[in-house]
């Protein structure tokens, strides 16, 4: 897994991105950090529960019905929000922790949303970020809970149907597995073997570690 490098303290040339964001419950420090990252690269979250504080925070927001989990997000925002560009699509329990920046030799500390201008730079045309956990071992340590798409690897996903997901499962995460839902890992296990047979470039890994992990359940 190749560390991600933090080299600028601005946008690097790499054209836009979009951020499709699935969930609802941040405390306010990551809705700002959304906030932030929206006046460069349009946030949009799809969200299974209304939560007041998004019109505050000027934010775009979808709700739906949870099925799917993150993949049914994805799915949602694929085939009824993207309009084009690169998009960057992760879960609700990141935090964005201060990032070290290296600019002119000089290596300074910058707000942890700095990382998101560097990920638009390019990772070719599929790349899983990784966070402080490093290995999602929930996701036999693939996506991390973040992944990067390029407009070409989207575009053929869009043309294909979009991506696959289990509509049965509904965020039930513990124990035996519910009637009907066919695996918790089934959408990346399905989206990891489709677009290795795409000829792009995907499948890199990147280690972003000031972004940070949550912890379910902490935020209201």
């Amino acid at each position: 897994m190749q560390p991600y490098p933090v080299t600028a303290p601005a946008n690097p040339e790499g054209g836009m991105m979009k951020v499709c964001v699935c969930g609802w419950y941040f405390p306010d420090e990551t809705y700002m950090s959304f906030w932030r990252i929206n006046q460069d690269h349009p946030v949009h979250i799809v969200c299974n529960q209304y939560d007041e504080r998004l019109p505050d925070w000027d934010l775009d927001f979808t709700t739906r019905d949870n099925s799917g989990l993150e993949w049914g997000a994805y799915n949602h925002y694929l085939m009824n929000i993207w309009d084009g560009d690169d998009v960057l699509f992760c879960h609700d329990d990141i935090e964005f922790g201060p990032a070290a920046v290296k600019a002119n030799g000089e290596l300074s500390i910058a707000p942890g949303e700095i990382v998101v201008d560097g990920i638009a730079a390019g990772f070719g045309d599929q790349s899983y970020i990784f966070t402080n956990r490093r290995m999602d071992v929930e996701n036999y340590g693939k996506h991390g809970r973040m992944l990067r798409m390029s407009e070409a690897l989207l575009r053929r996903a869009y043309d294909e149907g979009g991506f696959y997901y289990d509509e049965n499962n509904r965020g039930y995460t513990g124990g035996p597995m519910p009637e009907g839902v066919q695996s918790y890992n089934a959408a990346i296990n399905h989206f990891d073997a489709w677009m290795r047979g795409t000829g792009l470039d995907v499948g890199r890994k990147w280690y972003v570690p000031s972004i940070k992990m949550g912890v379910r359940g902490e935020y209201a």
